[in-house]
């Protein structure tokens, strides 16, 4: 079996942002209520550091969510990014023999 490789491996937006800690549940819980807009990543804890993944076809709603979270809680959400697949994790996968 060969390794599975979308045709287009761009995985979309990535929103940097850091917020307290203490409000990483609330902006998760707030983000799985809205199918399908992000998905949250926490990559420290403790200094409230976590990514929002995007869908290109999502990013105005995902800017409108943003906007009004922000109001709600202390939030700095940097310019998103586009990485390439193989920036994120380093290589594909590849499940059984090549």
């Amino acid at each position: 079996m060969r390794a599975w490789k979308p045709d287009d491996p761009t995985p979309g937006l990535i929103y940097r942002a850091i917020l307290e800690p203490r409000n990483i549940g609330y902006a998760g819980a707030l983000v799985e209520g809205h199918d399908g807009l992000a998905v949250l990543r926490t990559k420290d804890e403790r200094r409230g550091h976590v990514e929002f993944w995007v869908s290109p076809c999502q990013r105005r709603d995902f800017e409108e969510f943003i906007g009004a979270l922000g109001r709600e809680i202390r939030i700095h959400v940097e310019p998103p990014i586009e990485p390439d697949a193989q920036s994120l994790d380093g290589q594909w996968v590849k499940i059984g023999n090549p």
